[in-house]
């Protein structure tokens, strides 16, 4: 049987995420990738890594969902490097960690511009926009008054956040019932500073 057979076939058989699962992956869900493992690289793995999971392994892994561990497994068999010898545990982590397009969600460049539409545009936002917005919070102002290589990397910090909050099986708002409530407002400090500067421009009269 091919390797991608073989990979395809521990795909399948990785469960789905459960809650206690999905800050780091529990004993079983381990032993089950180790397996899959065996299976793809035989003696390679085993002469590697050994026959049960390791601690150095395991702590590598912490906080990826057997979801996520999918993600890494689908493209691990699209990986020439490792058609014939298997990852290292920090490799097998990378792997896991999606992108945004894995999860059926916008890619990053779509998201940021949605994220910097101007208020006359009143295309709705995606979900997943919204989402990130809510949880930049003042930094959201920010992102609509920084230069654009500045925006772009505000804006990463927070999407990055959401794309391993949907992978660990976090639910995104209604696109209904989120279009009116994102609303991006000064933070008090730069608020405060507008007053002032309007109090002034009066003191003058």
């Amino acid at each position: 049987m091919s390797t991608n057979n073989l990979i395809n076939q521990a795909i399948d058989r990785v469960h789905q995420p459960t809650a206690s699962e999905q800050q780091s992956p529990s004993k079983s869900v381990m032993i089950r990738l180790w397996e899959r493992m065996l299976e793809i690289y035989g003696h390679k793995w085993e002469g590697s890594y050994g026959t049960m999971p390791s601690e150095g392994w395991i702590s590598s892994l912490k906080g990826i969902s057997p979801e996520m561990m999918k993600i890494g497994l689908e493209k691990m068999a699209r990986v020439s490097d490792y058609k014939n010898w298997p990852p290292s545990a920090l490799a097998f982590r990378d792997l896991c960690m999606p992108v945004s397009e894995d999860l059926g969600l916008l890619a990053e460049s779509e998201a940021f511009s949605q994220a910097i539409r101007q208020p006359t545009d009143t295309r709705p936002r995606a979900p997943e926009v919204i989402h990130t917005l809510r949880q930049m919070g003042d930094d959201s102002y920010k992102l609509k008054h920084s230069k654009a290589d500045t925006a772009e990397k505000l804006f990463k910090k927070y999407w990055d956040q959401t794309v391993e909050f949907v992978a660990a099986g976090g639910d995104l708002p209604e696109l209904e019932k989120a279009i009116e409530e994102v609303k991006i407002k000064a933070p008090p400090e730069v608020m405060k500073k507008g007053i002032d500067d309007l109090m002034n421009m009066f003191s003058d009269c």
